[in-house]
């Protein structure tokens, strides 16, 4: 006689466990953004709380340049035919700096080259600024343009031999490479009124998707 396999019922299912599992999760990311959204709309604790705060704040990945250069002696040597990339050269990809420039009734407050992080110079950029006024209304304008130098390439720091095209791995190579990313890539302008309240925070951000500027906490301003 052949007993019955022993199986799980519905009843025993999983799913509802998960589901449940599923709304807290929801739930705690839901009660984290409430949180975040609290802590970055107040001035920093310690700082002078009859002075308002404005900031400038963005994560940008922006335009890639992509250089080329011929494979030195030492590398043929090195790398393993089946290793080597396409073509005898090998091809490095960077972000391009940026430049950011801001202006608070005229009187310009920032002007600096925002360069991308990592060591080769491919991670993405960063900016954070802040600027203490007191409450009331201001005219603001920010520009973020591209092209604020060319990028620095492995190549470069260990003296390697430009390709032969139009990305080589020297130093006029590189140089082409830049300025032909800076043409293809997005400048960014805000202009705009601000209302500074004491101990608030207003909030310039970037959307990268968009192409746009993006202002919180400017409740009562001017457009």
């Amino acid at each position: 006689m052949v007993e019955p396999t022993q199986g799980r019922s519905p009843a025993q299912s999983p799913r509802p466990a998960r589901s449940a599992l599923l709304w807290a999760l929801r739930a705690l990311m839901a009660a984290l953004l409430l949180a975040l959204l609290a802590v970055f709309g107040r001035f920093p604790q310690g700082s002078d709380a009859e002075r308002g705060l404005l900031r400038l704040a963005w994560r940008m990945v922006g335009e890639r340049v992509r250089v080329c250069r011929d494979y030195t002696a030492a590398e043929l040597q090195k790398v393993p035919p089946h290793m080597r990339q396409g073509q005898g050269q090998v091809c490095e990809q960077h972000l391009l700096p940026y430049r950011l420039r801001a202006w608070v009734d005229d009187v310009n407050t920032v002007d600096e080259a925002v360069r991308p992080a990592g060591i080769r110079g491919d991670r993405p950029l960063y900016v954070q600024e802040d600027f203490p006024l007191s409450p009331g209304r201001y005219r603001v304008r920010v520009h973020f343009d591209p092209g604020a130098g060319t990028v620095q390439t492995d190549g470069q720091a260990a003296g390697a031999p430009a390709a032969a095209g139009e990305a080589g791995g020297g130093s006029g190579g590189v140089a082409q490479a830049t300025r032909e990313a800076t043409s293809r890539a997005v400048r960014y302008r805000f202009e705009g009124e601000i209302a500074i309240r004491a101990g608030r925070i207003v909030m310039i951000d970037l959307d990268e998707h968009a192409r746009e500027f993006r202002v919180f906490g400017n409740a009562g301003a001017a457009h």
